[in-house]
């Protein structure tokens, strides 16, 4: 069973489109990298962005499940902070 995610633009006010993941920690550490890296949206924003799940994708039977209740499971601009204070202490 993989998960269903999908990053908030709370400026827009919509969710960007699905994204299917093996596991909750490698769905994080990809938003975790877009929120740190590169000229892009979610980096230069961060306040803007969080991470939802949505969903669960069962590869076996083709079937996506909702959860009915999205779980938070990130937000770009306290990723931004923890990678300051990693970066300072290096």
């Amino acid at each position: 069973m993989k998960i269903v995610t999908a990053v908030y633009d709370q400026k827009s006010e919509s969710y960007g489109r699905p994204i299917v993941e093996n596991t909750v920690g490698a769905a994080v550490r990809a938003f975790e990298h877009e929120a740190t890296q590169g000229d892009n949206a979610l980096a230069k924003f961060p306040q803007d962005f969080s991470l939802w799940q949505i969903g669960t994708y069962d590869e076996l039977k083709g079937e996506i499940k909702s959860l009915g209740t999205k779980v938070n499971l990130a937000n770009a601009w306290e990723i931004k902070e923890a990678n300051k204070d990693r970066t300072a202490r290096v």
